[in-house]
């Protein structure tokens, strides 16, 4: 049977001014996010479309102005409309009618009144007598990550706002005052049209299902279509379905705003963590079911798929919890072992982000009943997927090609397959042969240097947060002052650099090594030292840096990383 939804352009008046409907945004939505930029742009919006050129007279009879759509269902023998879609006009225009009902307030005119009793059927619930309830507003917010519902209540109904507010609600509601009062103040003859004109002239379109799952269909359906929601948005409603029909929505709001609460590490690099939390999600369940694929379907496409079967099953929401758990950790460096912290510390230097993808399966794979790792197995894990990632990209992979394999990898875990993709790729002589030609503008270099700092066995594991720059160890300033003394390539070569805390890299970019090795130590004016052994070691035991250490360094790096490749099983030898 297909749900009834009834559309239709509305007035402000018409939409709001229904004396029996009032309007919940339910708690698996958003948080309110506009700002006072929207809100700007609304009021100018509003006040050239109702008082063109600054003067009543230049408006045109019939003119409407588009505000947007609202995606409402109505609740089951009730008058409240849950808000699908559209919460940031609704809730925006609220605060507007809140201030110009205050200012009306005190203006005792014919009109004035009459405008004033047209917001009161707008913003108030009424009595079974028709009469409003002032201060009970007809918009109410339950948004299960929104802390700041309280100033909403006070704003709407009361209508007061203190210093102390510091939502958005309380920011903006503070513009429209200041807003509303400057107009009143340069056009007072003007403001009535103005009110009169954003009642009845300015449009919505309110698009009313009365099947839930049909106004959610509509809510993905426009953000298909450009609205800027996210993925995360769409499943956090059909997940809160779910529980809601179990009689768990309450649980499941607090466990998903802990989730958003918890987020850390390099999911909040991303544009909508949330959003890249199921997409790391869905690597690992596309590896359990893994039978050749790898054309990685759209993250929201994944899981709608069979009616959001996925975001209906219980592991899920378990499964995301872990996932956040494990990813919170590794910002805070909290239960893993120094070799494990070394191989992370690496992983941050990665050309691309795939790293975070194989981590993710491996750890929803393996991880035991309490969400932990054997740490002794994991970082073999993890030195032979640093082989891989860095030996293929030196190689010349594109990472279309290291996701493809990553996505095997995934299978190769998860036991659908048996081999692994990270073993066997290159033979000694294609990635010798690679190496000797790795220019120094390649991206991988600085990979391979944080690997050569953290392969040293007296290096003890660096802050994940730290700072780091490429260091010259024969500084560029000594090359253009002395030419002659090294080439070219060999101030770029690998061997003439090394990774260097950024705070002492500023300082020591242009010295003389006999000038650095003090900088290294720290004992140059007091200021720390560097935490990376090599460097150290070096100010120790070298009086000076040139060509012959360059050279014999730049050998020891290459060849020692070949046999890392070699020993992880990523280069096949003698070949």
């Amino acid at each position: 049977m297909v749900a009834e939804m009834q559309t239709g352009k509305k007035t402000v008046l018409e939409l709001l001014g229904n004396e029996k409907a009032s309007f919940h945004i339910p708690s698996y939505q958003r948080p309110y996010a506009w700002g006072v930029d929207e809100c700007e742009t609304l009021w100018d919006d509003i006040c050239s479309f109702a008082v063109p050129d600054n003067s009543p007279d230049g408006f045109l009879s019939g003119s409407e102005y588009f505000l947007g759509s609202i995606v409402t269902f109505k609740q089951a023998e009730s008058t409240v409309y849950e808000v699908i879609d559209g919460q940031q006009r609704l809730i925006t225009l609220m605060l507007l009618l809140r201030v110009l009902y205050s200012r009306l307030e005190h203006m005792n005119n014919k009109d004035n009144v009459q405008l004033r009793n047209k917001i009161e059927e707008a913003i108030w619930k009424v009595d079974e007598f028709g009469q409003p309830q002032v201060g009970e507003a007809k918009l109410r917010s339950s948004v299960a990550s929104d802390d700041d519902l309280e100033e909403l209540g006070s704003i709407l109904g009361p209508g007061s706002v203190d210093d102390a507010m510091t939502s958005r609600y309380a920011d903006n509601y503070r513009f429209f005052q200041v807003a509303v009062d400057d107009y009143i103040y340069i056009y007072p003859n003007y403001f009535k049209y103005l009110v009169d004109r954003l009642l009845r002239n300015v449009i919505l379109l309110p698009i009313e299902s009365e099947d839930r799952d049909s106004a959610l269909r509509i809510f993905s359906t426009l953000n298909n279509r450009g609205l800027p929601l996210s993925d995360s948005d769409i499943f956090k409603a059909a997940m809160y379905e779910h529980y809601r029909n179990q009689g768990r929505a309450e649980e499941f709001d607090g466990r998903w705003k802990e989730i958003e609460r918890r987020l850390a590490g390099p999911l909040l690099a991303e544009d909508s963590p949330m959003t890249e939390l199921f997409r790391l999600y869905m690597g690992y369940l596309r590896g359990l079911s893994y039978a050749g694929s790898t054309n990685r379907p759209a993250v929201r496409d994944f899981f709608n798929r069979d009616h959001n079967a996925v975001l209906k099953e219980e592991r899920t929401l378990n499964d995301l919890e872990d996932l956040v758990d494990f990813w919170n950790r590794y910002e805070g460096e909290e239960g893993f072992s120094d070799p494990v912290l070394k191989d992370f510390f690496v992983l941050r230097f990665a050309p691309n982000t795939l790293w975070q993808d194989a981590v993710s399966n491996y750890y929803l794979t393996n991880r035991n009943e309490d969400g932990r790792l054997d740490q002794d197995v994991f970082h073999d894990y993890l030195q032979r997927l640093i082989a891989f990632l860095y030996g293929a990209v030196a190689a010349g992979a594109t990472s279309t090609w290291e996701r493809r394999e990553i996505d095997k990898e995934a299978g190769f875990l998860a036991g659908r397959t048996d081999w692994s993709p990270l073993k066997g790729r290159i033979t000694e002589h294609d990635m010798r042969s690679a190496l000797n030609a790795l220019g120094p503008w390649k991206r991988i270099n600085k990979g391979i240097l944080a690997w050569w700092m953290m392969s040293n066995a007296n290096q003890e594991p660096i802050a994940l947060g730290t700072e780091f720059d490429v260091e010259h160890i024969y500084a560029r300033k000594r090359h253009q002052n002395r030419p002659g003394e090294i080439t070219d390539e060999q101030l770029e070569s690998l061997g003439n650099k090394s990774l260097l805390e950024k705070r002492i890299n500023i300082r020591s970019a242009d010295y003389d090594f006999s000038d650095k090795r003090a900088i290294y130590r720290g004992s140059a004016a007091g200021k720390p030292g560097t935490d990376v052994r090599e460097l150290l070691d070096l100010a120790d035991g070298n009086d000076d840096f040139t060509s012959h250490e360059i050279d014999a360094r730049t050998a020891e790096i290459r060849e020692s990383f070949l046999r890392f490749l070699e020993q992880a099983g990523v280069v096949i030898p003698g070949k």
